[in-house]
């Protein structure tokens, strides 16, 4: 087996765009077009062969527009204008995450980090429509003319895109993107390109702010499971590593970006259990060297934290030490202090308080003021939802394009088309 490598980096689906699955053998041949007229390199046959397009799903990408895209690229087509060259530069109106203070109510501060670019270059150059797409298309209404059909089989990016690096702040109405490029190609990329950097920017920004108000504290990301689909989960858990967090909960996004994953237990692991102390004993048990025990499963100051008390003092009679208890639920500024408070009094300064459940910026930071005795926070619903505001208006202007073929030079010339 070659490690790290799939199908797709062997066999180029731009270019062998079908596959012939011979009707006596079962061998594929990945060929350039759909003629079946050629014997099975395997069994030497010529019995038939089922056809189907051949693409790479993790790069289906062609379509993923607004169908005035494709309606505008025909109309273009049809004028012969379509490979005009234009320039469209890509920004934002208004902050995200503003709010008012005291009496005023305008729009104070605000900025966006700027997420999405490596994201949106990956699409980008893996762009093009495959025979799926075109023969969706050709099944429209509106009766694309086959030479349109075929100039989008060979269509690719060509542009040239310009861009601040990512991570960077953004402030209103400053462009962050650059595209210059086919008229064409700037309208196809339109929506992809808005709904990446869009939604990544976004998350960026709310991971920045949580980053800024933790103060360099412990911070994880573990939102996967109220994201807005998969995809959302795993890009996010990648914006926020890039604004600063320490590690995510989410095993898919730690293997695709090699971001450090982490975890605890659900309340679920405990109540399966005989007893809390039980479920307890076998996790320390299983995972010695990392375990941070769930305390509010029944009642954290009562039962929860005695049992994690008693599972540290029987990790210090083997060597082991117990790394963090995590709270879940209630005051956590209260009973924080009330749990480090009887851990200091036992002699377990060193275990480490989390804190989950709804956490965001504003909570975080009414909980240091308050004197919450947190070393870890760790952020999902409010995070990977931007949940107080939970879309970025970033737009896609043409802001210069070259002449039509008919407008005149000032020698009294005409521009040609292209």
């Amino acid at each position: 087996m070659v490690q790290g490598k799939t199908l797709f980096d062997f066999v180029n689906p731009k270019e062998y765009r079908f596959v012939h699955i011979c009707s006596s053998c079962g061998h594929p041949h990945f060929l350039k077009d759909d003629n079946v007229e050629h014997e099975c390199k395997n069994c030497g046959d010529n019995a038939g062969y089922q056809v189907v397009p051949f693409y790479n799903p993790t790069e289906d990408y062609a379509l993923d527009v607004d169908y005035y895209a494709i309606t505008m690229m025909y109309a273009l087509w049809k004028q012969n204008v379509h490979k005009n060259h234009v320039v469209y530069d890509d920004f934002y109106r208004k902050p995200p995450f503003v709010r008012g203070v005291g009496d005023y109510r305008g729009e104070l501060g605000g900025y966006v980090a700027f997420g999405g670019l490596d994201h949106l270059i990956s699409m980008l150059s893996s762009l093009y429509f495959n025979e799926q797409d075109i023969e969706y298309l050709r099944q429209q209404p509106e009766s694309f003319d086959e030479a349109f059909l075929d100039d989008l089989r060979a269509l690719r990016f060509s542009g040239d895109l310009y861009s601040i690096e990512e991570g960077n702040l953004v402030f209103p109405n400053t462009p962050s993107l650059r595209i210059e490029a086919p008229v064409w190609e700037c309208i196809w990329i339109e929506a992809m390109l808005l709904n990446t950097i869009n939604s990544e920017s976004l998350l960026l920004t709310k991971g920045s702010r949580l980053i800024t108000v933790t103060g360099g504290d412990v911070l994880l990301e573990m939102g996967k499971r109220r994201a807005q689909g998969r995809d959302s989960s795993v890009n996010g858990a990648k914006m926020a590593y890039i604004a600063g967090f320490d590690a995510t909960s989410n095993v898919k996004a730690g293997k695709e970006f090699a971001i450090p994953i982490t975890g605890t237990m659900a309340h679920v692991y405990i109540m399966f259990h005989e007893s809390e102390y039980e479920a307890f004993k076998t996790y320390a048990d299983t995972f010695p060297e990392k375990v941070i025990l769930l305390l509010d499963t029944t009642n954290t100051l009562e039962s929860g934290l005695p049992n994690a008390i008693r599972i540290a003092k029987e990790m210090e009679q083997r060597g082991q030490k117990l790394v963090a208890v995590r709270l879940d639920s209630g005051d956590l500024a209260y009973l924080s202090k009330k749990v480090r408070k009887r851990l200091d009094e036992v002699g377990l300064d060193y275990v480490k308080i989390s804190a989950t459940n709804d956490l965001d910026e504003a909570t975080i930071a009414s909980l240091k003021q308050q004197g919450a005795k947190i070393d870890i926070w760790g952020v999902g619903t409010k995070f990977i939802t931007a949940y107080d505001n939970p879309a970025l208006g970033g737009v896609h202007k043409i802001v210069a394009r070259s002449p039509f073929h008919h407008e005149l030079k000032s020698d009294g010339g005409q521009y040609q088309a292209g």
